[in-house]
């Protein structure tokens, strides 16, 4: 009852569709990693009850997923974590409630291991059509972040912290390095 790693937990479970983890005890856990990669036809999922503040892992947690439109992440704490890499990359995410994500531990490591933590995060994402990640001031933006979503016409961005990209605001400055 003290698991801590929740790594490739429904990794590949392709048939899977349906899936209620709200009784689930996650306060030790500190590996989320590929949790739900490739689960194709994933449509619902409820983490309601997650308590994901040990998480330092959330890289690739829902890769893959191309069923899966939306999940609420609202009680999501990510005060903690480190790599949230291509999260939601080649899913068929739509809408993602991010504001109460913090970047804070990100902004600390990008660059540390060769990448940055945010790199791909929205990947292949074709169905997202905006998203607003103001909340995650302090982080760099990261090179592929939003690469291949073609239907994204709208980001509400963060304030950068040391950005390669340069001092990016709302004012319509160049984002290209994001898409690339």
């Amino acid at each position: 009852h003290n698991v801590t790693s929740m790594h490739s937990m429904f990794s590949g479970c392709v048939a899977l569709e349906n899936l209620d983890l709200s009784g689930f005890d996650t306060r030790y856990v500190s590996d989320m990693a590929l949790m739900f990669e490739r689960c194709d036809s994933l449509q619902n999922i409820n983490l309601s009850g997650f308590d994901t503040h040990n998480v330092k892992n959330m890289s690739r947690m829902f890769f893959g997923c191309k069923s899966l439109q939306t999940v609420d992440l609202s009680g999501f704490n990510t005060s903690n974590c480190e790599n949230m890499s291509f999260m939601f990359a080649e899913s068929g995410i739509s809408q993602v409630d991010l504001s109460s994500f913090s970047t804070e531990s990100v902004a600390h490591l990008s660059g540390y291991y060769g990448f940055e933590m945010l790199t791909g995060m929205f990947e292949g994402c074709k169905n997202l059509k905006a998203l607003d990640i103001s909340s995650f001031a302090g982080a760099k933006y990261s090179p592929g972040m939003f690469l291949g979503c073609i239907n994204l016409r709208k980001i509400k961005l963060f304030p950068p912290k040391n950005s390669e990209f340069g001092n990016y605001t709302d004012a319509g400055n160049d984002l290209s390095g994001l898409f690339a």
